[in-house]
């Protein structure tokens, strides 16, 4: 099962690397938020959290925008699920 949680981060990665640099919010929904969902699930607190970060930095986040607001809520909850 551990296998199955890191080639699945493996995967995230690829596709952020690929289709994320610049994205919006739409990628955000499709993409960000159900991987750090299946993390956290399955107890991944850590990895979630390098995987908000990691998308912060390819997205276009603009300061106080949705996206932003979008990422800080769920950098939240990996943080309250860290505790």
């Amino acid at each position: 099962e551990k296998e199955d949680v890191q080639a699945s981060v493996r995967g995230y990665y690829s596709v952020l690397n690929t289709y994320g640099n610049g994205a919006g919010v739409a990628f955000f929904d499709q993409v960000v938020q159900p991987f750090v969902e299946y993390l956290l699930k399955n107890e991944q607190p850590s990895e979630a959290a390098q995987a908000v970060g990691r998308a912060r930095k390819v997205m276009r986040v603009e300061p106080n925008g949705q996206l932003d607001l979008e990422l800080n809520a769920l950098a939240d909850r990996v943080k309250a699920a860290m505790q």
